[in-house]
């Protein structure tokens, strides 16, 4: 029995190379060939078994086997493993996430209040739509010209009852036949009419058959 020169353990003298540190040892010179070789030397580690390759220069040979690459799953922090600045940050995302909602929830309630409002205020008036009341009924005259044909006019007031101002309305008409078809259309509008303000609003059109009434068909308003 003998020691390696390495690493002090007890190796048998028949060995060349230490099954501990896997160093050579006891090798003269007629052997220095085969040591240069490469070889594997089998290093068992109580829970799992490694190999080495013994390349031509002892000395870059290892005592100690290299650490192996160990996958660790991945993990949730619990609560209480987060730092101060990243539970602030969760708060404010959170917080502003919540606040957005908050805004397009009560924009929403008191649009439909309003708007539930005016509809019930202006029931009995002659037109509402889009914050636009039409009280009375629009002046409708049809005269007839020899050159143009039947010329129908339609003039009236609305009053901007939406509670802020409106940068531009349009008003769409429907002309109709004795039958009560449908004979053309036409339309007036404005650039801007402010929040409570009334607009005077008038339209001509002619046409070969003549009008026996006349709609308003649409009101738009922004």
């Amino acid at each position: 029995m003998r020691f390696c020169q390495y690493c002090g353990k007890d190796i048998d003298e028949s060995v060349r190379f230490c099954p501990n540190c896997g160093k050579a040892v006891g090798v003269n010179n007629t052997n220095t060939a085969e040591v240069n070789n490469t070889r594997r030397v089998e290093v068992n580690n109580s829970s799992e078994r490694r190999y080495y390759d013994n390349r031509t220069n002892n000395s870059n040979l290892s005592s100690s086997a290299p650490s192996t690459y160990q996958h660790k799953p991945f993990s949730k922090k619990k609560w209480n493993e987060y730092s101060l600045a990243e539970k602030q940050k969760v708060f404010i995302i959170f917080g502003f996430i919540f606040a957005v909602i908050l805004t397009v929830v009560l924009v929403t309630y008191f649009t439909y209040s309003s708007n539930k409002e005016n509809n019930e205020q202006y029931a009995d008036s002659y037109y509402y739509e889009d914050g636009i009341v039409i009280e009375n009924n629009p002046i409708f005259n049809v005269s007839y010209n020899s050159f143009l044909g039947w010329q129908s006019q339609i003039s009236g007031k609305c009053k901007n009852v939406s509670g802020q101002d409106i940068s531009y309305i349009n008003i769409k008409f429907g002309f109709y036949n004795e039958l009560g078809n449908l004979i053309d259309t036409t339309w007036c509008y404005s650039t801007y009419l402010g929040k409570g303000e009334t607009w005077e609003f008038a339209s001509t059109m002619y046409t070969d058959i003549k009008p026996e009434s006349c709609k308003i068909l649409q009101i738009t308003a922004f």
